[in-house]
Order: C-alpha cells, then sequence, then structure tokens
C-alpha cells in the first residue's frame, strides 16, 4: 500500500475512508462509509458524503469512485448524490454488487 494515501474521515456522527492513489492523485475510492445508529435517518450521511469529498478534492482528487450493493437503498442514495453506475459483477451468485462514480 505503499501508492496508496489513506484518510480517515471522522465525525461525530459518524466516518468513511477515502483512499488517493499516489500514482494517479485525481483517483480516489470512499469506503467503509458509516453512520452511527443514533444518528441515521437525519441528513447526517449527506454531511459525511459532503466532507469526504471536500477533502477529496482539496487532494487534488477529481473523480471519487465507491463500491455498493446493487439492490440496496444506498445505491439509490449515492444516485441522489451525483454518483452514477460503472458496471455490474458477481462474487458470489447471490450477492451483486456495483461500482459507482462521481466527478468531483
Amino acid at each position: 500500500m505503499n501508492n496508496i494515501k489513506q484518510i480517515e474521515v471522522k465525525t461525530e456522527f459518524g466516518q468513511c475512508c477515502l483512499l488517493i492513489y499516489l500514482d494517479d492523485v485525481s483517483r480516489g475510492y470512499l469506503t467503509n462509509v458509516e453512520i452511527f445508529k443514533v444518528f441515521r435517518k437525519q441528513g447526517r450521511g449527506d454531511e459525511l458524503l459532503e466532507t469526504a469529498l471536500k477533502i477529496a478534492k482539496q487532494q487534488n482528487v477529481s473523480c471519487v469512485a465507491l463500491q455498493v450493493d446493487a439492490d440496496s437503498f444506498v445505491r439509490r442514495w449515492y444516485e441522489r448524490h451525483g454518483f452514477n453506475e460503472l458496471n455490474v459483477y458477481q462474487h458470489l451468485p447471490q450477492e451483486g454488487h456495483i461500482w459507482m462514480t462521481k466527478k468531483i
């Protein structure tokens, strides 16, 4: 992982991880997005995502990607925030995931 910079984005209501590929700093990967249970359904996910994208932009990232379950409400939430589907693949027959990306 020498060519990846890892930034932990933490707030009082949630956390996530932003990975930046140092060989191409224009690309970032958002992972482990979590809103703490007591803060869910209060719009805090919007705030956490906005914070993570702001940090990515400050790091000169121009495109952020993430992976999400294909049939989840979270997918639709990311779509509402401007993420677009890249492709669909299967880890296991019952587990469909998609990659999504957003230019920032």
